[in-house]
Parts: C-alpha cells; sequence; structure tokens
C-alpha cells in the first residue's frame, strides 16, 4: 500500500510552489494557443484544475514506482545446466553455461515479468573431462554458431501463481536470432532468493539441425531434438 510520508508531502509542496512561480508563464501559452482570452480570475481556477491534475498524477506515478521493483540476479552463483541424449543409443553429454546479466520485475511483491542474458561463450561439457572437442563443436555452426550469436535471451512476458506453489511463466527464448515462445513452471524458495526451474525444448525450432532424426541417414547417429536445461537462478549481490 502506498503511504504519503514526508518526502511525498515535500514534493507536492514544492510542485505547488512551482506553479506558482511559473503561473505567469502558463498564462502567456494558454492565451497563445488557444487564442483566447483569459482573465486572471478565470485563469486562476484553470490553474488550479491543473495543479490538482498534476497533483494526482504525481502520486499516481509514486504509486506505481512503489508497488514495482526490479531485483537483479547473482550472475556468478547462477548456472543453466543443460543435457543432450543420443535418440535410439545409450550416451549424451550435459554441461552448464553461465548467466551474462538478468533481473526479475515484481509487482506488488509477486514477479511478474523478467529477462536473463546467457553468455554463450562460456559453454562447456560437465560429463566427465571436459572436451575441447566437443565444446568446440557445439559452439560452431552445426550447433549454437556462438561466433555470430555470443548469446541467448530469456524474457518473460506473464506468470501466473498456481495453487501447489509453483509458477507458470510463459517467455520468449531467443537462441542464434530465433524467437519462439516457451511455457515451463518455476519454483520460488521460501524467503525469494531462489528460482529453480525445469524445461525442455525442440532445438529444430531454432534452426540446431545436426544430427537431427530428419536429418540423419543412420538412426543410430540420430542425437534427440530435445534439449533439457535445469536452471538455477539465486538473487542478490555477486558475493561469491
Amino acid at each position: 500500500m502506498y503511504k504519503v510520508t514526508s518526502g511525498n508531502l515535500k514534493t507536492i509542496k514544492q510542485t505547488d510552489e512551482n506553479f506558482q512561480l511559473f503561473a505567469p508563464v502558463l498564462h502567456f501559452f494558454y492565451i497563445f494557443f488557444t487564442k483566447k482570452e483569459c482573465n486572471a480570475s478565470s485563469f486562476t481556477g484553470k490553474y488550479k484544475q491543473m495543479k490538482k491534475a498534476t497533483t494526482l498524477l504525481f502520486l499516481f506515478c509514486s504509486i506505481v514506482s512503489f508497488s514495482q521493483q526490479e531485483v537483479l540476479i547473482n550472475t556468478k552463483a547462477s548456472i543453466v545446466n543443460w543435457k543432450g541424449s543420443m535418440l535410439f543409443s545409450f550416451g549424451g553429454h550435459h554441461g552448464t553455461v553461465n548467466f551474462k546479466d538478468g533481473k526479475i520485475i515484481k509487482t506488488n511483491d509477486k514477479i511478474t515479468g523478467g529477462n536473463f542474458t546467457v553468455d554463450m561463450t562460456s559453454l562447456i561439457n560437465t560429463d566427465g573431462d571436459y572436451s575441447e572437442d566437443l565444446v568446440k563443436h557445439l559452439k560452431d555452426e552445426d550447433f549454437f554458431n556462438v561466433k555470430k550469436y555470443p548469446t541467448s535471451k530469456l524474457v518473460i512476458t506473464r506468470v501466473e501463481y498456481q495453487n501447489n506453489g509453483q509458477l507458470k511463466m510463459h517467455a520468449n527464448l531467443s537462441i542464434k536470432g530465433i524467437t519462439k515462445p516457451v511455457l515451463f513452471e518455476a519454483k520460488l524458495n521460501s524467503d525469494s532468493t531462489k528460482l529453480e526451474a525445469k524445461f525442455k525444448i525442440d532445438r529444430t525450432d531454432w534452426n540446431i539441425l545436426y544430427g537431427a532424426k530428419g536429418v540423419v541417414k543412420v538412426k543410430d547417429y540420430a542425437i534427440s531434438d530435445a534439449i533439457e536445461f535445469d536452471v538455477i537462478v539465486f538473487f542478490g549481490e555477486d558475493k561469491c
């Protein structure tokens, strides 16, 4: 709820003093633009109406600014875990990619939006030893074309709070310059410092076609079209 504080009242008082100071100027422009004569007493009434409207507008803007806030993520602690699998054989790879920046928008203490940027140059595998050949392949044109598209982005467009405490998030995901809508569930911890989400995408929707089942001729070499993401986001300063 919006509270009128001494600071608000001081600003409103200052606004009133400014109106008093510029009233003659406003009077001149009123006559100039409307081409109507207006005596001082008549203009005083119009001035009071303008002052009232401006005060209400100030209060409205103050309420909006107080009820909505942006919360930055901790980019050093937050992480995106990814997983890719073979389609008809056992095997696959998994790894991580780091956030470049991100924030959520809260309105009346509820998440209503947000945007996140992922640094694709930080992509690595974590299944066993680091594989330079694998990472290089994932970054080239066959997969994410990181040289041309060094970042991927997720923009939250709508959030639905569920009865089970889960959040259903509608978002736009941009990879390789292609933006597609995605829908996933997320969970916020009790003190609102950590957000977790798991979801899968069909990589072919973002033109990542290498090894796709409709492309390869030998099915044993086919890679699943699904990429799995396990996202963990922490909020607050980068202290790590």
